[in-house]
């Protein structure tokens, strides 16, 4: 998953600096 890709799921720029597990759920 592209840091871009969280930051348009989850709304927020930090998001590609959040564990692992935040960017499974968005992958789900």
């Amino acid at each position: 998953m592209s840091p871009k890709f969280c930051i348009l799921v989850l709304g927020t720029p930090k998001s590609h600096q959040t564990p692992n597990s935040i960017k499974t759920q968005t992958m789900k």
